[in-house]
């Protein structure tokens, strides 16, 4: 989604505001099999979801929305509190969607050994999951995955998905990246014509 703004946004190379409904939440034959492709499922495969999963409504979202993944990324900058477009408030969307993350890590419904366990994580399985740093990576961390039921602990941290998680906490706290990326003058007559609106 972020591309998409960016890219209406953009004072010298705009493309136009109707690329948003046509390219990010197009229902073409391709856009739709692209969403079918990766997320397995026929829900939300239009872009519009509009199921309900452990009782919270998921406006837009592949499949039950679970992967936080995708959500983060375009919400780092963006920030879509109080405004919503033809289909959701993203404020709101990505709520349920990290509240259908937890519920579905909560029942585990594939039985993973030790899921969404971060305490039995850090007690019992510390050298599995925390990377020191080294020549490879400029800091250690948390690994980028980790699968106890395999055995299978990943040896380095990316900042492609350490990322989110700083900058979400600063905004959650200051609101700085939002206020900051907010505040540039082509940001709002960019989400005029796409047709966001206060909600």
């Amino acid at each position: 989604m972020i591309i998409y703004l960016l890219a209406i946004a953009s004072p010298t190379h705009a493309v136009p505001a109707s690329l948003y409904y046509s390219g990010w939440a197009s229902q073409s034959d391709t856009a739709v099999r692209y969403r079918q492709g990766w997320g397995r499922t026929t829900q939300g495969d239009h872009y519009a979801n509009g199921n309900t999963y452990y009782s919270h409504k998921l406006d837009v979202g592949v499949g039950n929305g679970r992967e936080l993944f995708f959500t983060h990324y375009s919400f780092m900058a963006f920030d879509p509190r109080g405004k919503r477009d033809h289909y959701a408030n993203y404020f709101q969307n990505n709520r349920d969607i990290a509240l259908i993350s937890h519920d579905y890590s909560v029942e585990n419904p594939r039985h993973f050994k030790g899921y969404a366990a971060r305490r039995q994580w850090h007690t019992h399985l510390h050298r599995g999951i925390w990377t020191p740093r080294s020549g490879r990576q400029a800091v250690g961390g948390i690994t980028d995955s980790a699968m106890e039921s395999e055995n299978s602990f990943e040896d380095v941290n990316m900042a492609l998905n350490q990322a989110p998680i700083v900058v979400m906490i600063e905004n959650h706290r200051t609101g700085l990246i939002w206020k900051t990326s907010m505040s540039n003058p082509e940001i709002q007559p960019a989400l005029d014509a796409i047709g966001f609106h206060k909600d």
